[in-house]
């Protein structure tokens, strides 16, 4: 059980055409992770790679929120379709390989977390995420996020 999310990286054209049914049935390279949504979840992990502190902080969600915007891109009656933007993509694709053990783990000390994680598990998913980034930065190519609703 779970909400699962599919990262992907693709031009905004064939983005666009997986809005309905996903990446996975358009035959793309996916990383599917649980609870990583493209707003908060993500949000934490670049605040993390940035040396920023987790939440809120005092200021106002929407603020807090706005340091890594996402775009809708999907319509309604389809799943969710966002694309994650440039600043954020360029910041997941910037880690190296001997900062992911570290990032998950202070990544793992998120409060928005559906439940405690264990931040063994999530080296996977910041190496996905990373991999993903770096694959999306390739000319006419972005970041996006899938989910069925």
């Amino acid at each position: 059980m779970g909400q699962y999310f599919e990262y992907f990286a693709a031009t905004v054209d064939t983005a666009r055409g997986c809005a309905a049914d996903g990446p996975t049935a358009a035959g793309l390279d996916v990383a599917e992770l649980k609870w990583v949504d493209p707003v908060v979840m993500v949000s934490e992990l670049c605040a993390v790679v940035h040396g920023e502190e987790l939440g809120c902080s005092g200021s106002a969600t929407g603020q807090w929120l706005g340091r890594f915007p996402t775009t809708l891109l999907s319509v309604p009656g389809d799943s969710e379709l966002i694309a994650v933007h440039g600043d954020t993509t360029a910041s997941l694709a910037s880690v190296g390989d001997d900062r992911i053990g570290s990032l998950a783990t202070a990544w793992a000390a998120s409060e928005y977390w559906v439940s405690a994680e264990d931040p063994e598990e999530l080296v996977h998913a910041v190496r996905r995420l990373r991999d993903t980034a770096v694959a999306a930065s390739r000319p006419d190519h972005g970041l996006y996020a899938w989910w069925p609703e």
